[in-house]
């Protein structure tokens, strides 16, 4: 057992607290800050939203009759059948239909439940990219944010100064989607577009001339379909400018956010803490390249490790007084994870 020291909270963290509280979904709130619980309440939800559903009598019947009463996988017959889930309920976020189901016997249901993969992270929604599409893709620049200034002015010369903001346009671009989320792995790559349809992500290589003429269009590079949907059908760009493609294999649920969302705002009391705690899990899906800090508290300033910053506590106790250095080393972490096109779709 060591001396653990806590120098400070994070700001808002009595209403943080009495968010999680509020929610009541079994975590613990531990002072992390806004961002970080966010997100992490977020895949809790989307984790925890799956229902197990099970097939009536009737549904049964007409399986066995689809599967001519044979086990789906080894195609014996003269052994009881269960109604086996195809694709784990634990990993899987789609319709829970007939199709969703198979017959297979007991020997069969278990050696598939033993042999099914297994996640290894928490996050729900990340995708895992091949080192080519990194590079090409998730290394690029991103879009600039769509703020247009009509001419620049000093605010403090003027006695009024209007702007025109666009409300909850981030939470409301997961909230409104109508496309199915893409879910990359490894084996998806970039194509060069010899068709007349959009990839989850398209790269567009029209000309930058102006902010207003172009629709707010900033110039070459990847953007989500729902932004290459738009130029095209205003005129902005033409199919020839979209040059190359990148889809998914898989794809999550279009609406997969939308009961979170709502069970987290209803828990805040403020309106404003509302918006921060979505904006601010947004804004940890652009952090490609995720690194690891460890802290180490010393009382001695000669105990720095090479390369660590250094922050000084100074702290006074009933007139006992002292100094506490912390010092952070920062260490890069090598992956192929990203949520970069949900980063892009809310941008």
């Amino acid at each position: 057992m060591g001396l653990l020291v806590i120098h400070l909270m994070p700001e808002h963290w009595e209403e943080i607290d009495l968010w999680i509280t509020k929610l009541d979904i079994g975590i613990v709130y531990q002072g992390q800050g806004m961002a970080g619980t966010s997100l992490k309440v977020l895949n809790h939800l989307i984790r925890k939203g799956r229902e197990r559903v099970y097939l009536d009598g009737e549904a049964e019947a007409e399986l066995l009759e689809k599967y001519d009463h044979k086990c789906g996988t080894c195609g014996s017959r003269g052994t009881a059948l269960e109604f086996d889930h195809i694709a784990r309920v634990s990993d899987s976020h789609g319709d829970q239909g007939i199709d969703a189901f198979m017959p297979a016997c007991v020997a069969c249901h278990a050696e598939k439940t033993l042999l099914e993969s297994r996640k290894h992270e928490d996050d729900e929604v990340s995708s895992h990219f091949e080192k080519g599409v990194w590079d090409q893709y998730v290394l690029t620049d991103r879009p600039p944010a769509l703020v247009y200034k009509a001419k620049i002015l000093n605010p403090f010369e003027l006695s009024e100064c209007e702007i025109v903001d666009v409300q909850r346009c981030r939470k409301d671009a997961l909230f409104h989607n109508t496309h199915p989320i893409p879910l990359f792995c490894p084996l998806d790559s970039i194509v060069e577009r010899t068709s007349f349809e959009l990839g989850d992500l398209c790269f567009v290589i029209e000309k930058y001339t102006s902010f207003i003429a172009q629709l707010g269009y900033t110039g070459q590079g990847w953007m989500h379909r729902v932004q290459a949907e738009w130029l095209l059908h205003t005129g902005t760009i033409d199919w020839s400018c979209i040059s190359h493609t990148l889809t998914a294999t898989t794809h999550l649920p279009f609406n997969l956010f939308v009961a979170p969302l709502r069970k987290m705002e209803a828990a805040w009391n403020d309106r404003d803490l509302a918006k921060r705690s979505v904006n601010s899990l947004i804004g940890l899906w652009c952090i490609d390249e995720p690194k690891s800090y460890k802290a180490r508290t010393s009382t001695h300033v000669g105990d720095c490790p090479p390369g660590a910053s250094k922050r000084i506590f100074h702290w006074n106790d009933g007139g006992v007084s002292g100094v506490i250095y912390d010092f952070v080393t920062t260490t890069k972490l090598i992956g192929c994870t990203s949520c970069r096109p949900l980063h892009d779709l809310c941008m």
